[in-house]
């Protein structure tokens, strides 16, 4: 999920199955969601093409487009949970969504730390982040302006943010493709 489109498709279909299972009789404490967004994806892409251009303003270091992205997403799941609907389900018990930032590195622990988030690193990298120093607190709260200000730049420097995001998630579908068609392969 690279893109506020798909987040908003996904939490939308986390609402309604979350209805449906209210309707049905569910405990809803007992259901619980993490939502897989790919930010280190979109880093490399969006990376990638802005070393292409030949621009690297220091102002905008490597990874600026998946954090931007983490809190554009962080954004419109909290404006999700201040709906009617989500009231009702969460006096029901229902726990929010959690958003699980994915193909992260070390570096990028820090600057993606908010409330029902998780990062997806691993052991090297998590060590690695543990040497880079103590966490800051929230990172992605009222971050959303800056995110939307991150991405103007970027498109400005010639990063077509929008196919950045297509490419990468054609890549990580193939990536999970193979490794499904092996994995039957294997077990055939």
């Amino acid at each position: 999920m690279l893109s506020e489109e798909r987040c908003a498709d996904v939490l939308d279909a986390y609402v309604e199955g979350m209805e449906r299972a209210l309707a049905a009789g569910v405990r809803l404490g007992d259901v619980l969601v993490a939502v897989s967004c790919p930010v280190g994806l979109l880093d490399a892409e969006a990376d990638a093409r802005l070393a292409r251009s030949g621009a690297t303003p220091a102002a905008l270091p490597d990874g600026t487009a998946g954090r931007a992205l983490a809190r554009l997403l962080f954004r419109l799941r909290e404006q999700r949970l201040a709906g009617d609907w989500w009231r009702v389900l969460r006096a029901d018990g229902a726990l929010p969504p959690r958003l699980l930032w994915t193909g992260g590195r070390a570096e990028d622990a820090a600057g993606l730390v908010g409330s029902n988030t998780a990062l997806a690193l691993s052991p090297q990298e998590l060590e690695r982040a543990a040497r880079l120093g103590p966490l800051r607190g929230d990172t992605l709260l009222g971050k959303h302006l800056a995110a939307r200000e991150a991405f103007t730049v970027l498109e400005r420097l010639g990063v077509d943010l929008g196919e950045a995001a297509a490419v990468a998630e054609h890549r990580e579908l193939e990536r999970l493709r193979h490794g499904w068609e092996l994995r039957t392969a294997v077990s055939s």
